[in-house]
């Protein structure tokens, strides 16, 4: 899977879907925020239409952001957000254990 954090701006939005759908149903697009002037998302897609989506994002001027997540396998991110879900929920623990106390 590769995975592309960034923006782009707002203006090019729409051919941007537009074109990116074409190429396949099997892209995943999840659309962080958007202000005045740019979108901002994330894009998951197989490794086989790394060429033409690359193609896309550079007709559309998207600007990358970098993230330590995006260079690694899915496994591995999986592994992080686990990791990261067992601190939240010990946490939680530790505040509801701290509320039984009043």
């Amino acid at each position: 899977v590769k995975i592309n954090l960034g923006h782009f701006p707002l203006n090019k939005y729409n051919d941007f879907k537009k074109e990116i759908f074409s190429l396949t149903s099997e892209i995943f697009l999840y659309e962080v925020n958007t202000d005045k002037k740019w979108k901002y998302l994330v894009l998951l897609y197989s490794w086989e239409y790394a060429p033409a989506v690359e193609e896309i994002l550079k007709k559309v001027e998207f600007t990358p952001l970098f993230h330590p997540l995006t260079d690694l396998s899915p496994q591995e991110i999986i592994f992080h957000i686990d990791r990261e879900l067992k601190k939240i929920n010990k946490e939680i623990e530790n505040v509801n254990q701290a509320l039984k106390t009043f």
